[in-house]
Protein backbone atom coordinates (compact mmCIF):
# COMPACT_ATOMS: atom_id res chain seq x y z
CA UNK A 1 0.00 0.00 0.00
CA UNK A 2 2.84 2.43 0.82
CA UNK A 3 4.42 1.77 -2.57
CA UNK A 4 1.13 2.55 -4.29
CA UNK A 5 0.90 5.86 -2.43
CA UNK A 6 4.49 6.74 -3.38
CA UNK A 7 3.76 5.98 -7.05
CA UNK A 8 0.61 8.12 -6.91
CA UNK A 9 2.50 11.05 -5.38
CA UNK A 10 5.28 10.73 -7.97
CA UNK A 11 2.77 10.65 -10.85
CA UNK A 12 0.87 13.62 -9.42
CA UNK A 13 4.04 15.69 -9.20
CA UNK A 14 5.18 14.75 -12.72
CA UNK A 15 1.80 15.25 -14.39
CA UNK A 16 0.60 18.23 -12.33
CA UNK A 17 1.56 20.57 -15.16
CA UNK A 18 -0.69 20.12 -18.16
CA UNK A 19 1.92 21.30 -20.63
CA UNK A 20 5.23 23.09 -20.87
CA UNK A 21 5.90 25.83 -23.40
CA UNK A 22 9.20 26.87 -24.94
CA UNK A 23 11.40 29.45 -23.22
CA UNK A 24 11.22 33.00 -24.57
CA UNK A 25 14.00 35.60 -24.68
CA UNK A 26 14.01 39.36 -25.25
CA UNK A 27 17.77 39.77 -25.80
CA UNK A 28 17.83 43.57 -26.28
CA UNK A 29 16.22 43.96 -22.83
CA UNK A 30 18.22 41.22 -21.07
CA UNK A 31 15.04 39.34 -20.15
CA UNK A 32 14.49 35.58 -20.35
CA UNK A 33 11.18 33.88 -19.57
CA UNK A 34 11.55 30.20 -18.62
CA UNK A 35 9.50 27.34 -17.21
CA UNK A 36 6.27 28.56 -18.81
CA UNK A 37 3.62 26.07 -17.71
CA UNK A 38 -0.13 25.73 -17.78
CA UNK A 39 -1.57 24.24 -14.61
CA UNK A 40 -5.02 23.30 -13.44
CA UNK A 41 -6.20 25.50 -10.58
CA UNK A 42 -6.98 23.84 -7.26
CA UNK A 43 -10.67 23.12 -6.91
CA UNK A 44 -12.96 20.80 -4.96
CA UNK A 45 -13.17 17.27 -6.35
CA UNK A 46 -16.83 17.67 -7.36
CA UNK A 47 -16.27 20.94 -9.24
CA UNK A 48 -14.49 21.32 -12.59
CA UNK A 49 -11.81 23.97 -13.06
CA UNK A 50 -13.24 27.23 -14.35
CA UNK A 51 -9.83 28.65 -15.18
CA UNK A 52 -6.17 27.66 -15.58
CA UNK A 53 -2.94 29.19 -14.30
CA UNK A 54 0.06 30.04 -16.45
CA UNK A 55 3.21 30.27 -14.39
CA UNK A 56 6.63 31.47 -15.52
CA UNK A 57 10.03 32.53 -14.22
CA UNK A 58 11.25 35.89 -15.47
CA UNK A 59 15.01 36.46 -15.34
CA UNK A 60 16.80 39.80 -15.38
CA UNK A 61 20.22 38.96 -16.88
CA UNK A 62 21.39 42.57 -16.67
CA UNK A 63 23.94 43.97 -14.23
CA UNK A 64 21.54 46.79 -13.42
CA UNK A 65 18.05 46.87 -11.89
CA UNK A 66 14.82 47.09 -13.82
CA UNK A 67 12.86 49.82 -12.09
CA UNK A 68 9.50 49.94 -13.84
CA UNK A 69 9.13 48.27 -17.21
CA UNK A 70 6.07 46.47 -18.45
CA UNK A 71 6.36 42.96 -19.86
CA UNK A 72 3.36 42.33 -22.11
CA UNK A 73 2.05 38.76 -22.47
CA UNK A 74 -0.33 38.20 -25.39
CA UNK A 75 -2.14 35.10 -26.66
CA UNK A 76 -3.16 34.76 -30.30
CA UNK A 77 -5.38 32.25 -32.06
CA UNK A 78 -4.38 30.48 -35.27
CA UNK A 79 -5.82 33.38 -37.33
CA UNK A 80 -3.64 35.93 -35.52
CA UNK A 81 -6.43 37.47 -33.44
CA UNK A 82 -5.46 38.41 -29.89
CA UNK A 83 -7.36 36.34 -27.32
CA UNK A 84 -5.84 37.58 -24.08
CA UNK A 85 -3.38 40.24 -22.94
CA UNK A 86 -1.71 40.93 -19.60
CA UNK A 87 1.04 43.34 -18.54
CA UNK A 88 3.49 42.45 -15.76
CA UNK A 89 5.19 45.46 -14.11
CA UNK A 90 8.81 44.45 -13.64
CA UNK A 91 10.78 45.77 -10.69
CA UNK A 92 13.83 43.53 -10.41
CA UNK A 93 17.31 43.71 -8.93
CA UNK A 94 20.27 42.84 -11.18
CA UNK A 95 20.65 39.13 -12.04
CA UNK A 96 17.48 38.01 -10.24
CA UNK A 97 14.38 36.02 -11.12
CA UNK A 98 10.71 36.40 -10.24
CA UNK A 99 7.89 33.91 -10.50
CA UNK A 100 4.73 35.28 -12.09
CA UNK A 101 1.29 33.73 -12.36
CA UNK A 102 -1.54 34.77 -14.66
CA UNK A 103 -5.08 33.37 -14.74
CA UNK A 104 -6.48 32.41 -18.16
CA UNK A 105 -9.81 30.88 -19.14
CA UNK A 106 -8.17 27.76 -20.56
CA UNK A 107 -4.90 26.33 -21.80
CA UNK A 108 -4.85 22.88 -23.29
CA UNK A 109 -3.08 20.98 -26.07
CA UNK A 110 -4.09 23.57 -28.66
CA UNK A 111 -2.85 26.37 -26.37
CA UNK A 112 0.80 25.34 -26.47
CA UNK A 113 0.48 23.16 -29.58
CA UNK A 114 0.89 26.25 -31.77
CA UNK A 115 -2.80 26.48 -32.70
CA UNK A 116 -2.74 29.27 -30.15
CA UNK A 117 0.54 31.13 -29.77
CA UNK A 118 1.95 33.48 -27.18
CA UNK A 119 4.24 36.48 -27.42
CA UNK A 120 6.15 38.60 -24.92
CA UNK A 121 7.21 42.21 -25.54
CA UNK A 122 8.64 45.01 -23.42
CA UNK A 123 7.12 48.45 -23.00
CA UNK A 124 8.94 51.28 -21.18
Amino acid sequence: MKDLIKIFILCASVFSNLLNAKNFEIPEEGIIIKNITCEAASSPANNQDKYKLITMLIYNKNNYPIKSKILNFDLYDKDGDRLFSHGFILKMAPRTAAKEVVVVPDCNDSFFGRKTSYKFSMQS
